[in-house]
């Protein structure tokens, strides 16, 4: 049976970190400015949302606890579908399907929620599912850049190749790592345990 393809965290990695995703695109269809459709409120929550997982994956949880609280979750329409009649999958705000087993029978279940919800009921609904299932874990900030990114496995640390690479190959840090081996290596030595090691250059002798 097919997983699920989209998490709740890969929804909110999209709405914040690609503008083009198919999240972004809904969230901006929902929004209005005076009953027209706008953009503008969309790219607001857009930035409000990145602030607000910033802080959450820094350990600042009141400003999470806050929006939470100031938009609860609508209650929502479950139904259960055989595997061999799969509905139609959306993978953004209004509905989801999850495949499920149930005894010997393999199911969908499918969550419809209100279309009446104002985008931030809709959005921050996202983000309390994703903290309930614990799928908020595949989401974290950059060790190297601090960017929030989204990690396909939970062992990720960087945002992409180029902050790994300056991560494990920046020259202080092999000059640092290597002083290191070498403190180790000396102090190994008989007789060298509580030798001071200085850390200056050495410099070159005269020519």
């Amino acid at each position: 049976m097919a997983k699920n393809r989209v998490t709740n965290s890969k929804v909110l990695a999209d709405i914040v970190l690609n503008r083009r995703s198919n999240a972004y695109k809904e969230l901006c269809a929902i929004c209005d400015e005076d009953g027209i459709q706008s953009d503008r409120p969309a790219e607001r929550l857009r930035s409000e949302l990145s602030e607000v997982l910033m802080d959450l994956l820094r350990g600042k949880f009141d400003a999470v606890n806050q929006k939470l609280n100031e938009y609860p979750r609508k209650p929502a329409s479950i139904s259960i579908a055989s595997s061999k009649t799969k509905p139609a999958v959306s993978e953004q705000f209004f509905s989801t399907t999850k495949a499920i087993r149930i005894g010997d029978n393999e199911a969908f279940i499918n969550t419809v929620r209100s279309n009446e919800a104002s985008p931030e009921y809709l959005v921050y609904g996202v983000l309390a599912r994703a903290l309930e299932t614990g799928d908020i874990q595949y989401l974290g900030l950059c060790k190297q850049c601090e960017k929030l990114f989204y990690r396909k496995s939970l062992k990720g640390k960087f945002c992409g190749d180029d902050c790994r690479w300056t991560a494990f190959n920046h020259r202080e840090g092999r000059e640092e790592k290597a002083h290191e081996r070498y403190e180790k290596r000396i102090r190994s030595l008989p007789g060298k345990a509580n030798v001071r090691i200085d850390r200056r250059p050495r410099k070159k002798p005269p020519s």
